[in-house]
């Protein structure tokens, strides 16, 4: 079902529908495929009649992204080999209205292109990997899912370029790079993705195509979608996500990437490093056989290592191993155990650094003759006689649902963390509110000034995070799970869920059972745990 229109959107695809139409062969080959019999020498004989066209889709044809046994020396051929579907899927995707690219010059078409071709190519393994099916259609919506931004280049010239080159160049924002799509939104009132729906739409292209694209924008959540529907628009979002790591080099989104890979499709880290393998390769022939200038996007399998090796130091979606794990010294890896202390020491470092500044507390130091410096209730166990005030889970949606609210009126995220304490050590106790207690009285108490802490249970919690995302919550918690451990006989689990852009009809409860369900994975783990996840 199409979404209701803004006005301006609307203004734009209607002005861009007058100056722009795609070209007459692939409105051809779209009529002749429409017929009940298809005629194979007719739908040749319009392809031929545009020889650019024609020698593109050979090129592609016998590219390995089809992994044909022989060379095809012929469109005949190659509708025998592959059918007719393909081919006119592969003519829908490289036919772009004449003149719609004119707004593209040097390094921005180029990056046009790079991005495009890679986000196609990525979409049609995933579609293979995942669902067995729909690779073609995948493609063809990777190809043409960027041609709102092409009318906006048109329509808007110098001042959406100089955007697109803005955020292009931004550097991470609390460990996340602002998105063009986000802006687009702020900015126009909708995204680029939605234009490109509505002008396949007007010009009657597939609709499975164009509601794919539809679905990417505003990052809906997809979880809901079933069969063909499923298959195109979450295969396309997978694609994304890996374009965004690769070129963008926004390394932050693995962790999403892998939490949506195994829900989509059931895709392993190995089959999404496979695909990375080939993804470079393919994307370049694709530019080849179009043409099309691509830039220098830098060693795709290099940046997805620096990814795992950021998603390990960060501990996303992963369980966070600390001190106190049963494994003993020579099993540990010792790579990762200084990368750990350096996490932990600069952290340490920087809070502490920001809470001197302030004129709060002192800076902490671990020397043996600092001791009357730190904080007494560091030193010693969490526990109290005194139950929290228990809340029911229907006090919490209500009040995280008002903390959503005022997230999506800030224009900001939201995190949510339950954290759950428990004893390390044979007759040690552990209380929720003694933890509280300790974290008030330790350098990261300037970090949780605005959260909320709701009491659930004697020992756990639920804390929103108001302006905090969920990389770093991920971050804070764990160092405070580190020193926890370090310092007392008490375990912290966290789960946490992030929102980053709350949409009028996002409400609590998946918010609330997300961070559940990461809780239930942390405490299963062996050592405290901190597991994550981004819900949409």
């Amino acid at each position: 079902m199409p979404p209701a229109e803004t006005p301006t959107l609307a203004a734009i695809a209607d002005r861009a529908g007058k100056l722009h139409s795609p070209p007459a062969v692939a409105m051809e080959v779209l009529r002749l495929t429409d017929e009940p019999q298809i005629d194979a020498r007719a739908l040749c004989r319009c392809i031929e009649g545009d020889p650019a066209l024609a020698s593109k889709l050979l090129r592609v044809v016998n590219s390995s992204l089809y992994g044909l046994p022989q060379e095809v020396a012929s469109l005949s051929q190659a509708i025998a080999l592959l059918g007719v579907k393909p081919l006119k899927l592969l003519v829908l995707g490289f036919s772009l209205p004449e003149g719609i690219a004119e707004g593209l010059t040097g390094g921005a078409l180029q990056r046009y292109w790079t991005e495009t071709l890679t986000t196609a190519a990525a979409a049609r393994r995933f579609a293979v990997a995942g669902w067995g099916r729909l690779g073609d259609e995948a493609l063809a919506a990777g190809l043409m899912q960027g041609v709102g931004q092409l009318v906006l280049l048109s329509q808007l010239g110098d001042e959406y370029a100089s955007l697109i080159d803005a955020v292009a160049s931004s550097k991470p924002r609390g460990g996340q790079r602002p998105t063009l799509a986000a802006i687009e939104t702020q900015s126009l009132g909708f995204e680029h993705r939605e234009l490109s729906a509505e002008m396949l739409r007007r010009w009657n292209l597939p609709l499975s195509i164009a509601e794919a694209i539809n679905q990417q924008a505003g990052d809906n959540n997809l979880d809901h979608l079933t069969g063909d529907t499923a298959c195109l628009a979450q295969s396309l979002r997978l694609a994304n996500l890996l374009t965004q790591i690769l070129l963008r080099r926004d390394l932050s989104m693995l962790s999403t990437l892998l939490t949506c890979g195994q829900n989509y499709g059931d895709l392993t880290l190995k089959q999404i490093n496979t695909i990375v393998g080939t993804l470079q390769g393919e994307a370049a022939q694709l530019g080849e056989a179009m043409a099309a200038p691509l830039s220098d996007g830098g060693d795709y399998q290099q940046t997805l290592i620096d990814a795992h090796a950021r998603l390990s130091l960060l501990s996303e979606e992963s369980a966070v191993r600390m001190i106190g794990d049963p494994r003993d010294g020579a099993e540990i890896d010792e790579d990762e155990q200084l990368c750990r202390d350096l996490l932990l020491e600069t952290r340490r470092l920087a809070a502490a650094m920001r809470v001197m500044l302030a004129g709060g507390l002192e800076p902490r130091s671990d020397e043996p003759h600092a001791e009357p410096h730190q904080p007494a209730s560091v030193r010693q166990p969490l526990s109290t006689s005194a139950d929290p005030l228990l809340r029911p889970r229907s006090w919490l949606l209500e009040r995280i649902d008002a903390a959503i609210l005022r997230a999506r009126e800030s224009r900001s995220g939201l995190t949510l963390s339950i954290l759950k304490v428990s004893p390390s050590k044979p007759h040690a106790e552990a209380s929720v509110l003694a933890f509280r207690d300790w974290v008030a009285a330790s350098p990261w108490a300037s970090d949780l000034t605005h959260a909320t802490w709701a009491p659930t249970t004697r020992d756990q919690a639920t804390v929103w995070l108001p302006g905090i995302d969920r990389l770093e919550a991920n971050r804070l918690w764990s160092a405070v799970a580190i020193e926890l451990t370090r310092t007392t006989p008490v375990r912290l689990d966290v789960g946490i869920a992030g929102v980053a852009h709350p949409t009028p009809s996002f409400d609590s409860e998946p918010l609330l059972a997300a961070a559940e369900r990461c809780l239930a994975g942390a405490v299963s783990a062996a050592g405290p745990t901190v597991k994550s996840i981004e819900v949409f």
